[in-house]
C-alpha cells in the first residue's frame, strides 16, 4: 500500500504543490470564486468530492505533469550555489 501511493498522480501532485494551490488552479479554470477553508484537508475534500473539480484536475494532469516532476526533483536535490 505504501509503494502504490507513488503511482497515484493525484497524491504525488498533492505532495509537491499542496491542495490549496491545486484548488486555486481548478477554481481559475472553472471561473469560480475561490473558497477559503480553515484547514488544508478541506481543499482535498472539495477537489475530489466535487465532480466538476475532479474533471478539471484530470485535464490539468497533462499540462502540469512536467512541472510536477521538475518541482519534485528540485526538492530532492540539494542545490549549491558557487560563490
Amino acid at each position: 500500500m505504501y509503494y502504490s501511493q507513488f503511482s497515484d498522480l493525484y497524491k504525488f501532485w498533492l505532495h509537491v504543490d499542496g491542495p490549496a494551490l491545486i484548488y486555486d488552479k481548478v477554481a481559475d479554470i472553472r471561473g469560480i470564486e475561490r473558497e477559503f477553508f480553515p484547514h488544508e484537508c478541506q481543499y482535498c475534500i472539495e477537489l475530489v468530492h466535487n465532480k466538476e473539480n475532479y474533471e478539471v484536475m484530470i485535464k490539468l494532469f497533462e499540462t502540469e505533469l512536467p512541472g510536477i516532476i521538475f518541482r519534485h526533483s528540485i526538492r530532492k536535490t540539494s542545490l549549491k550555489i558557487n560563490k
